[in-house]
Parts: structure tokens; sequence; C-alpha cells
């Protein structure tokens, strides 16, 4: 095909796809639903009864104070006891010399 005539069907296949978007499956255009308007509340009373405990006035600062008390960042390690030196040791006993090897056999004359 010619790439005009490829052109040409892409933007119709468009502007039928936008069509059936913008007017939904039914080919109608949509019905205008009614606005909701603000409706208009009662004033409130002018004479509001008097708060029963008075509010302080807030600080000029922001408070900050410790919920929890402060700790030390690491835990105090105290060093423990050096150890004991080691008990004396008795020198090893002597190792008897390992009992003598026997001679190796002759091997076995092959057999014929």
């Amino acid at each position: 095909m010619n790439r005009t005539v490829l052109i040409v069907a892409a933007a119709v296949f468009a502007v039928v796809l936008g069509g059936f978007a913008a007017l939904g499956l039914s080919a109608h255009p949509p019905v205008p639903q009614p606005v909701h308007r603000d409706l208009p509340l009662a004033a409130p009373a002018t004479s509001a009864a008097a708060p029963s405990v008075a509010v302080p006035a807030a600080p000029p600062a922001p408070v900050v104070s410790a919920v929890v008390p402060a700790a030390p960042a690491q835990p105090t390690i105290t060093p423990a006891a050096p150890p004991a030196p080691p008990a004396a040791v008795a020198p090893p006993a002597p190792v008897a010399p390992p009992p003598p090897v026997a001679a190796p056999a002759p091997a076995a004359p092959a057999h014929p």
C-alpha cells in the first residue's frame, strides 16, 4: 500500500476512535447533570457560651521537654579482675621410643 493511504487510514481511525470516546457507545451526546449548589447555612449564634475553663495563652516558643530521663549513650563497663596465673604444670613424661619396624618380606616371584 502507498504511504499516503496508510496515513489517511490512520487519521480516519483516530477520528472514529475519538468520536466513540467522546460520545460513548450510545452515540448520543452526554446528558447535562444538575449542578450541586452550595446551600446557605444559618449564621452562628452571636452569644456563644463562655468556656468553663480558661485556655492558657500559647507560649512564645515551642516547649521542649524530655519524655524519658536522659540515659548514657553506652553502659559503663567495669573491667573484670585479671585472670589468675595458670597452675604449675608438671613437665610431660618422657615418651618411650617406638618398637623397631620389621624388615619387609621379599616379594613373591612372578608366576610363569
